[in-house]
């Protein structure tokens, strides 16, 4: 099969990157219709950089394509149970897929690795802020562990937030910002297996930051127990935990990086959060046992 390459789409990542995606038609125009779920959008800034995403169907090979046998020197592959991801030195993601399903997953391996090369590290935490302007905290754990209440709870507080489980992570002279990467929340509802997407705009107007400084982490895990507690940790079991929640390590120069960056980041104020059932209850608990955090994991 001949792989269309009629279809172009453009995006902005507000992570910080350009995207020209084009390639197989079919999957741009999937690709089209997923990314304002998947991924923010938003403004660019002076030095933005610039990446090609191409879409093939596994099995073809346009030109300047790699095939499955033969990787150039300078291109890196990363593989999933759906297809392929191939980066290449020179400002291109090539995404090689039998058909549209599975496209979410490679295009969070293929942006992970495009922001890795731009030294941008993605980790799965929610990220809010206090209303009085002090450093955001991230929130960090596994899906299920809890990000997406506590996010919800703290929102209804009026904190701001990025996102309830992916941003981006930038480091300039020992500090670290952040970014959003997911638009939307995913809501886990009562009696429903599958967590349902939310806008959060419509129930929390004008409280989505753009982007924000860190100033602490909080690992957070499920108790059961009735209230939530908070405990400090200490800078090596932060940095135990934390290759967990980041994006999948790269080869070479770029594991190198990414542990580097891990190491710096775990440098930070770091809490453990057990999360209780009065989570749930909407109240300011929570809120009040994070106002206990140490002057500088809250610090503007």
């Amino acid at each position: 099969m001949t792989a269309s390459i009629d279809s172009t789409l453009a995006y902005r990542l507000a992570a910080g990157v350009d995207l020209s995606i084009d390639g197989d038609a079919e999957l741009v125009d999937a690709v089209r219709l997923a990314m304002p779920r998947l991924f923010r959008s938003g403004e660019g800034f002076e030095g933005q950089p610039h990446w090609r995403l191409q879409l093939e169907r596994e099995g073809t090979t346009g030109a300047g394509l790699s095939s499955r046998s033969g990787l150039r020197p300078d291109q890196q592959e990363t593989r999933t149970d759906t297809g392929r991801v191939v980066l290449s030195a020179r400002d291109l993601c090539q995404i090689f897929t039998r058909g549209p399903a599975g496209l979410g997953v490679l295009l969070h391996v293929a942006i992970a690795g495009i922001l890795r090369r731009q030294s941008m590290l993605q980790i799965h935490a929610a990220t809010l802020s206090r209303s009085d302007g002090a450093s955001a905290l991230l929130f960090i754990g596994p899906s299920g562990a809890g990000k997406t209440t506590v996010t919800m709870n703290l929102a209804r507080r009026g904190w701001g937030f990025l996102s309830d489980d992916s941003v981006v992570l930038s480091e300039s002279d020992g500090k670290f910002q952040a970014r959003p990467l997911r638009s939307h929340f995913r809501v886990g509802r009562e009696g429903q297996a599958e967590k349902q997407i939310l806008d959060p705009e419509p129930e929390f107007p004008g409280q989505r930051l753009s982007s924000t400084a860190i100033g602490g982490l909080v690992f957070v895990e499920q108790s059961g127990a009735p209230n939530s507690r908070l405990t400090p940790l200490l800078r090596e079991d932060a940095f135990a935990r934390l290759p967990a929640a980041a994006s999948a390590f790269g080869v070479s120069e770029e594991a190198r990086w990414q542990l580097g960056f891990i190491a710096r980041l775990s440098r930070l104020p770091a809490f453990t959060l057990s999360v209780g059932r009065d989570v749930l209850s909407g109240d300011d608990k929570l809120e009040r046992l994070l106002c206990d955090l140490p002057a500088e994991a809250r610090a503007a």
